[in-house]
């Protein structure tokens, strides 16, 4: 009995190892057996002959034409706006006359101190250099020097302008151009940096137009959402109209700089404001001398307005069609034609009409708005 005792726990104290020998032999063949079958699957796969989409299998959409594509890259704005224009002009190196004759400057050596006289001067020096003959200052005539005073003439003119630009955007990039157009009435200026008396002078011009072109580069610096910050600057020549005496003149290129806040309402409408600075300055030659006056004209302005691209799909021809997002008909692709340009093309549901029609305005009263 003892001897058959002992011959049993020397077995149990065996059976964990062949437990494990037991597992150890079954994940062996379990692993013999899939390596077998991926080796079965890879000479069934190269076997196999490769199975060819027979042409016209799939429909594919016809494309749009070339030119279309190219349109659809051009982004266009007409905007009105409002303007400020800061017309100023310093007289270093002359004098100004007040009296009896007008208003004039001069230079301080055609003053005669002996005869209490003025040689020569120039009645008009804005938009036109004319000069006049010699007369006497008689009692309350006004003779001042800008070497004893900063004399210096102002005026502030505002105006309506309308812009017309296009530009291609290049990933976050937009490089364009553009012409500009503006009425405005020019009044009267007014010598600033003396006391008194109040001395104005009038060029009697009256209305004029301002036109300017020019080329543009900018880039969007943030978004936030459906809201674009861009800057951009434009740069270009101008014309101020017919009353000016262009060849007196020597202009300079104006320089424009200015900040945009779009919103995108729609995949190819935007609305925008952009605020803006204006550096132009001219130079208006002096007859029958060397010399020049410089003008500078500067100026502030507001715009506000769209931003519309041509859709890259044509719209559905099919007028019973109610469709809301871009679908097939016959081999070619269409947005919807439920929407006009300003509405999302392609939208999301609901995403035109957020807001259900039982509760538009008087709707919300009505127990039954459908």
């Amino acid at each position: 009995m003892s001897k058959l005792m002992l011959t049993f726990f020397r077995l149990r104290s065996l059976l964990p190892i062949l437990v494990l020998c037991s597992m150890a032999y079954t994940v062996s063949s379990q692993n013999r057996q899939n390596r077998e079958q991926e080796k079965h699957i890879k000479r069934l796969m190269k076997e196999r002959e490769p199975v060819r989409t027979p042409p016209g299998w799939y429909h594919e959409p016809g494309g749009q034409g070339w030119l279309r594509k190219i349109l659809t890259k051009v982004n266009v704005e007409i905007t009105p706006g409002y303007s400020r224009t800061f017309y100023s002009h310093k007289l270093d190196g002359y004098a100004v006359y007040s009296g009896a004759s007008g208003v004039r400057i001069l230079n301080p050596a055609d003053y005669n101190s002996g005869t209490n006289s003025i040689n020569s001067s120039l009645t008009s020096w804005f938009n036109t250099s004319a000069g006049s003959g010699p007369f006497a200052l008689t009692a309350g005539d006004y003779l001042v020097s800008s070497d004893s005073s900063k004399l210096k003439f102002r005026h502030v003119s505002t105006g309506i302008p309308i812009n017309a630009a296009a530009f291609i955007r290049i990933d976050r990039f937009k490089v364009g151009g553009g012409y500009w157009i503006q009425p405005e009435i020019i009044g009267k200026f007014t010598l600033i940096k003396f006391p008194e008396p109040d001395i104005i002078y009038n060029p009697s011009m009256g209305f004029t137009w301002l036109r300017k072109y020019y080329g543009m580069v900018g880039a969007d610096a943030i978004r936030l959402g459906d809201w674009v910050i861009s800057g951009d600057l434009r740069i270009g020549g101008w014309n101020p109209g017919r009353k000016f005496n262009r060849p007196q003149m020597e202009k300079s290129l104006f320089f424009n700089l200015g900040g945009g806040f779009e919103y995108d309402k729609a995949e190819y409408f935007k609305i925008f404001i952009r605020p803006s600075f204006e550096l132009r300055s001219y130079n208006l030659l002096i007859p029958e001398t060397s010399s020049s006056l410089r003008h500078r004209s500067n100026n502030l302005n507001v715009q506000f307005g769209a931003i519309v691209r041509l859709p890259e799909k044509r719209r559905c021809p099919l007028k019973r069609c109610q469709v809301q997002i871009d679908h097939l008909h016959g081999d070619k692709e269409y947005r919807s034609r439920m929407f006009p340009i300003w509405k999302r093309q392609n939208p999301n549901y609901g995403e035109n009409y957020p807001q259900l029609i039982r509760y538009k305005g008087k709707n919300k009263r009505k127990k039954n708005p459908y």
